[in-house]
């Protein structure tokens, strides 16, 4: 899995855009854990793979509500992520993407 992005949309809540190639590759150093947010992958070989890209919504454990939980904790969980265990631990799941255009816009615009 690739991070694409990180929007932060309230207080305590993200959505995160990933690209998932539905393979497990090797990357040799095996120091980016279980998303990376390394280079894109150019083959140059014209757009033969499909991109798969999904989203999730994520909100940080242990915010309490009404703060604001900091993009800088949201990079630091996903970055020290090895496997989805590592992010269901540190992280609620809303919405993994399963539910694509479903979920609401009223968060849209607030600051």
């Amino acid at each position: 899995m690739n991070v694409i992005g990180i929007v932060q949309t309230d207080l305590n809540e993200f959505n995160i855009l990933f690209e998932d190639h539905n393979r497990r590759r090797q990357d040799g150093d095996g120091s980016q854990g279980f998303f990376g947010f390394g280079e894109q992958d150019d083959r140059g070989g014209g757009e033969e793979e499909q991109q798969n890209f999904q989203e999730m919504t994520v909100r940080i454990k242990g915010v309490p509500e009404g703060q604001k939980a900091t993009f800088l904790q949201m990079y630091q969980i996903i970055q020290d992520a090895r496997e989805m265990h590592d992010l269901e631990r540190n992280l609620t799941i809303v919405n993994n993407g399963d539910e694509q255009n479903q979920q609401g816009h009223g968060t849209r615009g607030r600051q």
